[in-house]
Protein backbone atom coordinates (compact mmCIF):
# COMPACT_ATOMS: atom_id res chain seq x y z
CA UNK A 1 0.00 0.00 0.00
CA UNK A 2 0.93 3.03 -0.89
CA UNK A 3 0.14 7.10 0.46
CA UNK A 4 0.47 9.99 -1.45
CA UNK A 5 2.47 12.32 0.72
CA UNK A 6 1.05 15.82 -0.40
CA UNK A 7 -2.63 14.33 0.79
CA UNK A 8 -1.55 12.99 4.10
CA UNK A 9 0.38 16.22 5.19
CA UNK A 10 -2.43 18.36 4.32
CA UNK A 11 -4.78 16.16 5.91
CA UNK A 12 -2.26 16.27 8.99
CA UNK A 13 -1.64 19.99 9.26
CA UNK A 14 -5.23 21.41 9.05
CA UNK A 15 -6.16 19.21 12.07
CA UNK A 16 -3.17 20.34 14.02
CA UNK A 17 -4.19 24.01 12.55
CA UNK A 18 -7.53 22.81 14.49
CA UNK A 19 -6.73 21.49 17.39
CA UNK A 20 -4.13 24.12 18.27
CA UNK A 21 -6.75 26.82 17.36
CA UNK A 22 -4.75 28.60 14.93
CA UNK A 23 -6.44 30.31 11.96
CA UNK A 24 -5.26 29.64 8.56
CA UNK A 25 -6.19 33.33 7.56
CA UNK A 26 -3.61 34.42 10.24
CA UNK A 27 -1.38 31.77 9.93
CA UNK A 28 -1.10 31.04 5.81
CA UNK A 29 -0.49 27.24 5.23
CA UNK A 30 1.45 26.80 1.40
CA UNK A 31 2.21 22.74 0.39
CA UNK A 32 3.87 22.37 -2.50
CA UNK A 33 4.83 18.85 -2.79
CA UNK A 34 5.70 16.49 -6.02
CA UNK A 35 4.05 13.91 -7.00
CA UNK A 36 5.05 11.56 -4.21
CA UNK A 37 3.64 8.35 -2.64
CA UNK A 38 5.39 6.25 0.02
CA UNK A 39 4.61 3.22 2.01
CA UNK A 40 3.10 2.71 5.13
CA UNK A 41 6.32 1.98 6.81
CA UNK A 42 7.65 5.40 6.32
CA UNK A 43 4.69 7.41 6.26
CA UNK A 44 3.98 6.47 10.11
CA UNK A 45 7.54 8.15 11.50
CA UNK A 46 7.41 10.88 9.09
CA UNK A 47 4.05 11.70 9.96
CA UNK A 48 5.03 11.66 13.85
CA UNK A 49 8.19 13.90 12.65
CA UNK A 50 5.92 16.69 11.00
CA UNK A 51 3.39 16.47 13.46
CA UNK A 52 6.20 17.82 16.24
CA UNK A 53 7.58 20.27 13.59
CA UNK A 54 4.32 21.61 12.60
CA UNK A 55 3.01 21.69 16.30
CA UNK A 56 6.51 23.25 17.19
CA UNK A 57 5.70 26.10 14.71
CA UNK A 58 1.93 26.19 15.63
CA UNK A 59 2.88 26.86 19.38
CA UNK A 60 5.99 28.52 19.69
CA UNK A 61 6.73 30.52 16.15
CA UNK A 62 3.24 33.10 15.86
CA UNK A 63 3.24 34.55 19.60
CA UNK A 64 0.78 37.22 20.66
CA UNK A 65 -1.06 36.52 17.77
CA UNK A 66 1.59 37.12 15.01
CA UNK A 67 0.66 36.45 11.32
CA UNK A 68 2.84 34.36 8.99
CA UNK A 69 3.32 31.23 7.07
CA UNK A 70 3.95 27.68 6.87
CA UNK A 71 5.74 26.18 3.80
CA UNK A 72 6.04 22.49 3.33
CA UNK A 73 7.67 21.72 0.23
CA UNK A 74 8.60 18.39 -1.13
CA UNK A 75 10.58 16.55 -3.58
CA UNK A 76 11.84 13.63 -4.83
CA UNK A 77 15.38 13.16 -6.51
CA UNK A 78 17.66 9.88 -7.18
CA UNK A 79 16.69 7.31 -4.23
CA UNK A 80 16.04 9.91 -1.86
CA UNK A 81 13.25 12.24 -0.55
CA UNK A 82 13.62 15.56 0.80
CA UNK A 83 10.72 17.48 3.17
CA UNK A 84 11.17 21.14 4.30
CA UNK A 85 9.08 22.88 6.50
CA UNK A 86 9.73 26.10 6.82
CA UNK A 87 7.62 29.27 9.18
CA UNK A 88 8.56 32.73 8.91
CA UNK A 89 7.98 33.17 12.56
CA UNK A 90 10.22 34.22 15.43
CA UNK A 91 12.71 31.51 15.02
CA UNK A 92 14.37 29.26 17.75
CA UNK A 93 17.60 29.05 19.93
CA UNK A 94 20.73 27.54 18.15
CA UNK A 95 20.10 24.18 18.80
CA UNK A 96 23.03 22.00 20.52
CA UNK A 97 24.64 18.36 19.54
CA UNK A 98 24.44 17.76 23.07
CA UNK A 99 21.69 15.12 24.13
CA UNK A 100 21.33 16.84 27.60
CA UNK A 101 20.64 20.63 26.13
CA UNK A 102 17.97 19.12 23.38
CA UNK A 103 14.17 18.96 24.15
CA UNK A 104 12.22 16.00 24.53
CA UNK A 105 10.55 16.66 20.83
CA UNK A 106 14.00 17.78 19.07
CA UNK A 107 15.35 14.10 20.51
CA UNK A 108 11.80 12.38 19.00
CA UNK A 109 12.23 14.16 15.88
CA UNK A 110 16.12 12.72 15.66
CA UNK A 111 15.27 9.63 16.64
CA UNK A 112 12.42 8.91 14.28
CA UNK A 113 14.54 10.58 11.44
CA UNK A 114 17.74 8.06 12.26
CA UNK A 115 14.54 5.29 12.39
CA UNK A 116 13.92 6.48 8.54
CA UNK A 117 18.10 6.26 7.48
CA UNK A 118 17.76 10.17 7.12
CA UNK A 119 19.31 12.96 8.12
CA UNK A 120 17.27 16.20 9.65
CA UNK A 121 18.75 19.56 9.67
CA UNK A 122 17.45 22.97 11.42
CA UNK A 123 18.02 26.15 10.13
CA UNK A 124 17.07 29.37 11.99
CA UNK A 125 16.75 32.29 11.64
CA UNK A 126 14.70 34.02 9.71
CA UNK A 127 12.07 31.92 11.15
CA UNK A 128 12.86 27.95 11.21
CA UNK A 129 13.07 25.92 8.84
CA UNK A 130 13.56 22.01 9.05
CA UNK A 131 15.14 19.76 6.39
CA UNK A 132 14.34 16.16 6.44
CA UNK A 133 16.36 13.68 4.23
CA UNK A 134 15.77 10.14 3.91
CA UNK A 135 16.43 7.51 1.31
CA UNK A 136 13.17 6.22 -0.70
CA UNK A 137 13.11 2.39 -0.98
CA UNK A 138 13.36 0.53 -4.35
CA UNK A 139 10.15 -1.37 -5.54
CA UNK A 140 11.17 -4.34 -5.82
CA UNK A 141 10.78 -6.16 -9.73
CA UNK A 142 8.12 -8.22 -9.63
CA UNK A 143 5.74 -6.61 -7.22
CA UNK A 144 2.77 -4.81 -8.82
CA UNK A 145 2.92 -1.04 -8.05
CA UNK A 146 -0.42 0.34 -6.20
CA UNK A 147 -1.93 3.13 -7.25
CA UNK A 148 -2.64 6.62 -5.20
CA UNK A 149 -6.25 7.10 -4.23
CA UNK A 150 -8.41 10.12 -4.10
CA UNK A 151 -8.70 10.88 -0.27
CA UNK A 152 -11.63 9.84 1.14
CA UNK A 153 -12.41 7.73 -2.20
CA UNK A 154 -13.84 4.44 -1.06
CA UNK A 155 -13.04 1.44 -3.49
CA UNK A 156 -15.46 -0.76 -2.58
CA UNK A 157 -18.63 -1.33 -5.07
CA UNK A 158 -21.73 -0.91 -3.42
CA UNK A 159 -23.76 -4.24 -3.38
Amino acid sequence: MTIPVGAYLYFLAVRLYGFYHVSRERVHLHLTLENITITIDIAIPLGLVMNEVIANSLKHAFPNERAGAITITGKEAVGMLEIRITDNGIGMPPITESEDTETFGLQLIRMLSDQLDGTVGFLSPPGTTVVLRIPKPVKKPGLPAMEPTKYGADNKEDS
